[in-house]
């Protein structure tokens, strides 16, 4: 049993977190302090943004287009697997902020650690794009790619936000890093059949991690 006060918690830097409760192993409960903004993201999982202390500014983007919320104290955000958003306190702020599943976690959150066995376990492969198309039905900007991964693992459906630095055309032959070994995920009327990997920008757009080298089709990543 525990009773926390928000304005007892001031971090040494933006974003420190103090952890609250794991709930089922995949639900994190955390209450963050910060005075600046953090970056803009797209949520890999679920995540609820309660503002306890301070105003913030909750930024959102969706078909290219930004808003602005207001959220004062008891204000309520809840962003959803592919909401794209990143939050601006006017001033310092604390927040609780609870999420499930694979989320960004904030700057300043604990670390959590794995072995070797844990990353031995994940297929990163080698592949190259063979064919790019826009994804009308995509929810959020995104292509749908069809990757080579070569004899071994053959030919995979891919869908991608990375409509930021990236045109269909300028995809193809390009080799790229994805998890090959990630459950088949029903998005729209595509099944994706592996997860391409990258890294967010400055503006959360997303860029390729691809090797600087050509390697075969399939390598692992070492």
């Amino acid at each position: 049993m525990q009773t926390i006060s928000p304005r007892d918690f001031t971090g040494q830097r933006a974003w420190e977190a103090l952890p609250i409760a794991t709930l089922s192993g995949t639900t994190s409960v955390r209450l963050h302090w910060t005075d600046q903004p953090y970056r803009w993201h797209v949520n890999d999982g679920h995540e609820v943004f309660v503002v306890l202390d301070g105003v913030v500014h909750m930024h959102t983007r969706q078909h290219g287009q930004e808003q602005v919320h207001r959220l004062q104290v008891g204000d309520i955000f809840y962003a959803a697997p592919g909401d794209e958003h990143v939050a601006h306190p006017q001033g310092a702020a604390r927040a609780g902020r609870g999420t499930r599943g694979q989320c960004l976690n904030a700057p300043g959150a604990p670390m959590e650690l794995i072995g070797w066995d844990d990353f031995t376990r994940v297929e990163l492969r080698v592949g190259r794009i063979v064919a790019a198309e826009v994804f009308a039905q995509a929810r959020k900007p995104a292509y749908l790619l069809q990757v080579d991964f070569g004899p071994e693992i053959g030919i995979r459906k891919s869908s991608a936000q990375i409509t930021h630095h990236y045109t269909p055309q300028g995809l193809i032959g390009k080799q790229v890093v994805a998890v090959v070994n990630f459950p088949k995920k029903q998005i729209g009327p595509v099944m994706s059949e592996c997860l391409v990997t990258g890294f967010h920008d400055a503006d959360g757009g997303v860029v390729l991690c691809v090797p600087d080298q050509p390697v075969p089709l399939g390598t692992k990543l070492l």
